[in-house]
C-alpha cells in the first residue's frame, strides 16, 4: 500500500516541477520518501530504504535552506 502511495506522490511531485512549483515538489518529495521508507521497512528492502533516506535528507535540506 505504501508503495502505491509513494508512486502517486512522486508523480504529483513531477507534476509540480513541470508546473513551476519547486517548493511544493519538495514537500511532495518528503512525503513520498517517507511512504517509500515505510514500504522498504515492511518489505525489508534495504536499498529502497537507503535511497529514500538520502532523498528525504535532500528534500528537507531544500525546504530548510531555500
Amino acid at each position: 500500500m505504501f508503495g502505491y502511495l509513494g508512486t502517486i506522490l512522486v508523480v504529483w511531485q513531477m507534476s509540480a516541477l513541470a508546473n513551476g512549483a519547486p517548493q511544493w515538489a519538495l514537500i511532495m518529495g518528503v512525503f513520498a520518501a517517507c511512504a517509500w521508507l515505510v514500504h522498504g521497512w515492511q518489505k525489508s528492502d534495504k536499498p529502497i530504504m537507503i535511497t529514500n533516506a538520502l532523498l528525504l535528507i535532500i528534500a528537507m535540506y531544500g525546504l530548510i535552506y531555500n
